[in-house]
């Protein structure tokens, strides 16, 4: 209801995922020590799990598609790049942006 009838929900997550090595001393990152254990255990499947929640919440709150269009600006691309190719039925379009990608 709040969006009238513009088309887009635009929703900012944070995620652990994104290339950067100083992220848990940012002020949107307050996790619990067991989180934070988590995290280091398996920081893909923690991001992942959380953009499948967060999906899921937009569509039943605020009436959101069933599908995203994700994006990502430099090291947020490794994120992109991920969830399009573990969930791509999640999906509508993708579009990183002056991503950074690891050459083997």
């Amino acid at each position: 209801k709040a969006r009238g009838n513009k088309s887009m929900i635009i929703v900012v997550p944070l995620v652990v995922t994104n290339g950067g090595q100083g992220y848990r001393q940012g002020p949107g990152y307050q996790y619990s020590a067991h989180t934070w254990a988590a995290i280091d255990e398996d920081p893909w499947k923690f991001d992942d799990l959380g953009m499948k929640a967060v999906l899921k919440d937009v569509q039943a709150r605020y009436g959101g598609k069933p599908k995203a269009m994700l994006t990502g600006f430099e090291a947020g691309g490794h994120t992109v790049f991920a969830f399009t190719f573990a969930r791509p039925a999640l999906l509508s379009a993708m579009a990183p942006v002056s991503a950074q990608l690891r050459m083997p």
